[in-house]
């Protein structure tokens, strides 16, 4: 017989602007979860599946394909240590000969995937002038760890990655962090680490800009995303009874995974992208909430019509550049780094060199008043301005 669910196990499926839990909502729950039975264990057999079928991934075709082509590149590949010790994969890939040199970027891949899911991405970012620091998230492609936990420890393995690129020389804060889906919800939820970290030890933060391509709000409404989206005939609450208790064993807690206040309270740059909202194939909804709470800072928000949502980390990266030039252009202006010519010497911001984007508010993305945290004024709706704050 399955135990009935605690007052507290109910408050912590509820959405934080959801009414506190009451002895009515208590009763009620508890019959369905008594009527529930192999409703109530196949939710748990989901959930278990959620953070223990990415193992999977190191027979990943596109892992093998893609590993040998980018090796045949340049790439650099080995495994890092986490924190607690689990090995960490990654893949380094130099920038372009030639190209200006870039801020570093920290990449992150989403779940079922691994980080050679994102090559082509790597290989853009390369071209640009960016080195690129592959991670898999944690029991994907070649990391450890017995299960991955959605954001709640990959965040720290975000500063592993950033401490291996500065010993090996690759390259130095302050970087971009870029992830997708899962990884996404990972690099936001390090700029709260991150912001911790300076406040604390004095340096200032080693993170200065964040691409969270199609990140979800919370492992909650992922898994309610991702229920709509796949298994609409599992009833809600008895998928997410199960899950609740496969997310407990684990040691984990729906609430580690919320993104709201993160965002809320941040202050450095994050460009968001997604799929159109109202697409039940897409996060877009959520990614849009998320956008709409960044009242703090420059923020963009991309939207990619007609994709779903596994496609907006790759083939929708493409579409994604013009927005990340403006998030390029406001973090180096915040890190009070010069644009740079070809060659990569310094240019003065304004001066017209060919080929170069000296401008740190291009055109396309000016806007025609700022506010001193660079968001629009009053009078600018953001239909004016692409979206972007």
């Amino acid at each position: 017989m399955n135990p009935p669910p605690t007052p507290a196990e109910i408050a912590a499926e509820r959405e934080p602007d959801e009414p506190p839990v009451d002895a009515e909502e208590v009763s009620r729950l508890q019959r369905i979860r008594r009527r529930a039975g192999v409703g109530h264990w196949l939710g748990v057999w989901v959930g278990r599946q959620m953070l223990r079928l990415p193992w999977l991934t190191r027979f990943s075709l596109t892992r093998k394909r893609q590993r040998p082509q980018l090796q045949n590149d340049g790439a650099t590949y080995g495994t890092t240590l986490a924190a607690d010790g689990v090995p960490i994969g990654y893949c380094y890939v130099p920038p372009a000969a030639g190209a200006p040199r870039r801020p570093g970027v920290v990449h992150l891949h989403g779940w079922m995937e691994t980080k050679e899911t994102h090559a082509e991405t790597a290989r853009t970012l390369s071209g640009l002038g960016h080195p690129v620091l592959m991670g898999d998230l944690r029991h994907h492609g070649d990391s450890g760890g017995p299960f991955v936990t959605f954001g709640v420890k990959e965040r720290h393995d975000v500063d592993t990655l950033i401490d291996l690129a500065t010993e090996r020389g690759w390259f130095e804060p302050p970087v971009i962090t870029v992830g997708f889906s899962t990884g996404a919800v990972a690099v936001l939820a390090h700029l709260a680490v991150d912001r911790a970290r300076s406040s604390s030890d004095g340096p200032g933060p080693r993170v200065a800009g964040c691409a969270a391509l199609a990140p979800m709000i919370s492992l909650r409404r992922g898994v309610r995303w991702f229920r709509g989206m796949a298994a609409p005939q599992i009833a809600e609450r008895w998928l997410m009874l199960g899950v609740t208790e496969a997310i407990r064993r684990a040691g984990l807690s729906f609430d580690e995974t919320e993104l709201r206040d993160v965002v809320k309270a941040e202050d450095r740059p994050i460009l968001f992208a997604a799929g159109e909202r109202g697409d039940r194939f897409t996060l877009g909804d959520q990614v849009e909430e998320l956008h709409r709470l960044k009242t703090r800072g420059w923020t963009a928000l991309h939207t990619v019509p007609g994709v779903t949502h596994f496609a907006v980390g790759v083939e929708a990266f493409p579409a994604i550049l013009p927005k990340w030039e403006a998030l390029l252009a406001v973090v180096r202006e915040l890190c009070d780094e010069p644009a740079c010519a070809d060659d990569g010497s310094a240019v003065e911001a304004g001066a017209e060199v060919e080929g170069v984007r000296t401008d740190l508010h291009p055109t396309a993305e000016r806007h025609a008043d700022h506010q001193p945290d660079r968001r629009p004024a009053g009078d600018q709706t953001a239909a004016a301005v692409g979206d972007q704050r």
